[in-house]
């Protein structure tokens, strides 16, 4: 039978064989040890013996079955009884002596039939390929390719001249368009036409059978290249004798005869022949004399040629409507080959294919379906997968499995197979990623504890380095301002440069600002401390979550995503605990010095284990395609309109000219760096993160979360001390139940989505709770039984820890390119924090303008120490004054209500923004989750 034949192959050519050669020169152990290398993956590929006809053919490329009806080879035949005076092989090149002028005739026709100027015939579309992209574009030249062209097409990339190679995401308009830009902006040569570029396309792409959208590709090139020096290669080799008028293929159908330099039409798919036909305009000279495939190597010319003309087109055929005839089957790796060992035993022959034939990550079974192929031989195909994937999806599969079952097939079942054979749908990650989430985890612990530990010690700070209440307050929002404004420039450098780069620059920065903050004698180095700590931090918090989506697939990341989340949310909400111990036991320095140790172990972990893949380009190119002037752009607007967010209703009121002049030229730059990221290809913000419903209401409701997040740590702590009367670490304390749940639920929700593959409803969920919750803790006050209190601050949490996750998942769910991944975590990252940033200004907003309202007309007939508040500004530093002040009681009482209103105009406003995201919340959409593509940063696999 025919299937265990090829199973008697396959065990066979896996056999390994290393072992057995130690005696044998060493050339030859070392080819062995290297196909031993892929026996071990199961991804050698062997000869397998022809099958007969009682196997049914979901393999060939024999699309209408000409060749397999025998037409073809009678008319061949008879052309070639036609011609006695054929020579069976040419005795020489066609630019020596072997341009028959039979052969002549033969391109002239076939020049004809495409209705192109020229054609040329050589002897594979491999070789065709090869020769095109090493012979036609000449040094300084172009090559763009989409990113699943034919592995001819990367041969002749290697062979180019090109000094550019650059792919554009598979069968994507706009991708194809940056990439245009890009070059033109990049290369002066390329916009005045001094400079060509060949774009390589196919027209039904062999791995997923998918038409190329050739018109809008040529329209977006002829929109950036007027002058015409972008021309395309369009590789037909699917569509000849498929699509278009009698066959000609998708140019031909598309009416672009005139609008395509070079097209390849390989003769021995569907038409059942020989060989390779170019049909090309203009340059027939330039592909006869550099085309080395042409120039040095001899063709069956004329017997080939024969085969060529002589074909039966059939009439009518198509007019027909249909899908094209490939049809792939996605599975996960190694699982293509228990597939096709299921289909094999069933008389089905398909063809497995595996990386590096697909891209890592792609495996997949390839159905081409012919003309021959009956309706029964369907139905046992459409049966026999179903099946399989009953098996896959009972008991899945461990990389081994697909072999080991084929010899179980043969050899028959033993204990010792069964206690071999385990189960297991995914394979064992690697020490090094294990190592690297414990380095991200560390770096996110510590950025969120910086983020929060300074507040509630800053009293006590200042106290000591006799500092004043301006050089207070920069102390504690410089940090804030430099993270916001330097996160999407670390985005944009490290998606041109690699991550590890902007990771060392950032623990370097974060470090010596650690260093300088720890060893202040002056308020004034403090500050610049806080600062340069702020510019590595800024870095540090957002590329920890770009390298952690590089490193995992989106099938898997919920759970990773849950894990990292534990460390943000648990130094978010410990470290104004932390901040509180330090100093008021032991000496505020140590929130500086405690970031030491941990950041050298994260560096460490870093340098050992996370090893990226690079990306291959010069640096030089990295320098250029940066987006200078969108980082210019931004880092001005931003700095301008953050200034003023930050100390509005603070340091000056709202209606200052010191607020409304730099808010309204920051808006200005803003404004001008939005119309103009439409231009660079590696934009700060690029265009196309925007460009579905879920990532821009992801970015919203992000924006909304961080607004909420960071005023809750600001003014729940104040909240407690203030009407509560409790000391600092006492409200601390009592912040805890919200801590406390604000972590667990930033790990619950994720893992939760991985279980169930679903976000929408978790979402819906954490936003309604903390809408609900944040609207009941405007009842609370003095009065209310504590016990209520700390269950309204746990439920808060709930819904609070909830969306810390649940707003990351759809964001890099909806996100189209995997390696435009790290850009949407970044913005998404970048966007949270801003809204930190216009939180705390509302809440200083709401807070002011009600204390002021609240405590008018009372203060007159108050004690002289609290006539200091007539000063609203003064409200916030007054507090730890209720505690240790002789103020009458009946005072304190007047105060704490006034504290009270004040703080509740917070938590309304607060409510109605929860409101508001939960009803962007509802404009998310589900997105599958089961990708399992790493991106181009991801791990290095050892």
């Amino acid at each position: 039978m025919y299937s265990e034949l090829v199973m008697k192959e396959i065990i066979e050519d896996h056999r390994l064989r290393g072992p057995s050669m130690k005696n044998e020169p060493a050339f030859y152990r070392n080819l062995e040890q290297a196909l031993d290398s892929r026996r071990r993956g199961q991804y050698l590929l062997g000869l397998k013996p022809r099958w007969d006809d009682t196997v049914a053919d979901f393999t060939t490329c024999d699309f209408l079955s000409l060749s397999r009806s025998g037409q073809v080879r009678e008319a061949f035949l008879a052309e070639v009884a036609a011609h006695p005076g054929f020579d069976l092989a040419a005795s020489g090149s066609r630019i020596q002596y072997g341009n028959y002028s039979y052969l002549n005739e033969v391109e002239q026709e076939i020049a004809e039939f495409h209705g192109v100027e020229t054609v040329y015939i050589t002897q594979s579309g491999f070789a065709a390929n090869v020769g095109i992209l090493s012979g036609v574009p000449l040094p300084g030249d172009a090559i763009l390719y989409d990113e699943l062209v034919h592995a001819s097409t990367h041969e002749g990339l290697h062979l180019s001249l090109a000094e550019h190679k650059l792919p554009f995401s598979h069968n994507n308009p706009d991708a194809l368009r940056e990439v245009l830009v890009s070059l033109k902006g990049t290369q002066p040569a390329f916009a005045e036409g001094t400079r060509s570029v060949l774009i390589c396309v196919e027209s039904i792409y062999s791995m997923d059978g998918d038409v190329c959208l050739l018109e809008d590709l040529l329209q977006v090139t002829r929109e950036e290249f007027p002058l015409g020096n972008a021309q395309f290669v369009v590789d037909e080799a699917h569509s000849l004798g498929v699509i278009g008028n009698k066959g000609r293929g998708l140019v031909s159908m598309l009416g672009l005869e005139k609008d395509i330099a070079i097209r390849i039409h390989v003769a021995s798919k569907a038409i059942g022949s020989v060989g390779v036909h170019q049909a090309q305009r203009k340059i027939q000279e330039n592909v006869r004399h550099f085309f080395t495939a042409v120039t040095s190597n001899a063709t069956w010319v004329e017997a080939s040629a024969a085969g060529i003309v002589y074909i039966p087109l059939l009439e009518g055929w198509e007019g027909r409507e249909f899908q094209t005839h490939i049809v792939p089957l996605r599975t996960q790796p190694l699982h293509e080959q228990f597939l096709f060992h299921k289909l094999l035993v069933n008389n089905i022959n398909a063809y497995p294919m595996a990386f590096p034939v697909v891209p890592k990550g792609g495996s997949r079974v390839r159905l081409v379906f012919h003309a021959h192929n009956t309706a029964e031989q369907i139905d046992k195909l459409a049966a026999t997968i179903c099946e399989w994937a009953r098996e896959i999806l009972t008991v899945g599969l461990s990389p081994a499995a697909p072999l080991k079952m084929m010899q179980a097939e043969q050899a028959g079942p033993s204990d010792a197979d069964a206690a071999t054979v385990q189960p297991s749908l995914k394979p064992r990650k690697p020490v090094s990623f294990y190592m690297s989430i414990l380095a991200l985890g560390l770096l996110s612990l510590i950025t969120s504890w910086d983020a929060t530990s300074l507040a509630i010690a800053l009293p006590t700070i200042t106290q000591e380095l006799h500092g004043t209440t301006l050089l207070s307050f920069w102390a504690n929002v410089s940090f804030t301002l430099a993270v916001a404004i330097t996160q999407p420039i670390y985005v944009s450098v490290s998606d041109v440069f690699g991550r590890k780069q902007p990771l060392y620059a950032s623990m370097a920065l974060f470090i010596i600002g650690t260093v300088l903050f720890a060893t202040a004698n002056t308020m004034s180095i403090l500050v610049a401390g806080r600062l340069i700590q702020g510019l590595g931090a800024g870095g540090l918090d957002v590329l920890e979550e770009i390298i952690l989506a590089d490193i995992t697939t989106l099938k898997e990341r919920p759970l990773y995503l849950g894990l990292l989340a534990i460390a943000i949310a648990l130094g978010t909400i410990s470290g104004p605990v932390i901040g509180a111990l330090f100093s008021e036991f032991a000496n505020w320095r140590w929130i500086g010095w405690i970031n030491l140790p941990i950041v050298g172990l994260a560096f460490l972990l870093c340098y050992f284990f996370l090893n990226l893949r690079p990306i291959p380009i010069g640096l030089g190119t990295k320098i250029r395609r940066l987006d200078w002037i969108g980082i210019l752009l931004f880092a001005t607007g931003s700095t301008a309109s953050s200034l003023p967010l930050s100390w509005a209703g603070a340091l000056y009121a709202w209606s200052s000219w010191r607020t409304i002049v730099p808010l309204v030229i920051g808006f200005v730059f803003l404004v001008i760096f939005g119309f103009y990221e439409r231009k660079p290809v590696e934009a700060i913000m690029p265009y196309r993160i925007f460009s579905n419903t879920t990532a821009t209401f992801s970015l919203i409701t992000g924006f909304i979360h961080g607004l909420i997040l960071y005023t809750l740590l600001q003014y729940l702590p104040l909240y407690f001390q203030a009407v509560f009367l409790e000391s600092p670490l006492e409200a601390a304390k009592s912040t805890l139940p919200v801590a406390i749940l604000v972590v667990a639920f930033s790990f619950v929700a994720p893992v939760i989505v991985e279980l169930t593959r679903r976000y929408r409803i978790l979402l819906w969920l954490g936003w309604s709770f903390t809408t609900v919750f944040l609207g009941l803790w405007c009842l609370v006050d003095e009065t209310i039984p504590r016990v209520r209190v700390y269950v309204f601050e746990a439920l808060l949490g709930v819904g609070v820890g909830t969306v810390f996750t649940g707003t990351q998942i759809p964001m890099q769910a909806s996100v189209k390119d995997v390696d435009d991944t790290g850009l949407a975590v970044g913005m998404l990252v970048a966007f949270r924090l801003f809204g930190a940033l216009v939180g705390l200004a509302i809440g200083s907003t709401a807070f002011t303008s009600e204390f002021q309202k609240s405590s008018a007309g009372l203060l007159k007939s108050m004690p002289e120490e609290s006539r200091v508040l007539e000063d609203v500004s003064q409200a916030i530093s007054f507090i730890p004054e209720l505690i240790t002040s002789d103020l009458p009681e009946e005072s304190i009482e007047v105060l704490v209500g006034a504290y009270n209103e004040a703080f509740r105009a917070v938590w309304i406003v607060m409510t109605v923004l929860s409101g508001l995201g939960f009803i962007g919340s509802l404009f998310i959409k589900e997105h599958t989750l089961e990708k399992d593509e790493i991106g181009r940063q991801g791990l290095e696999q050892s």
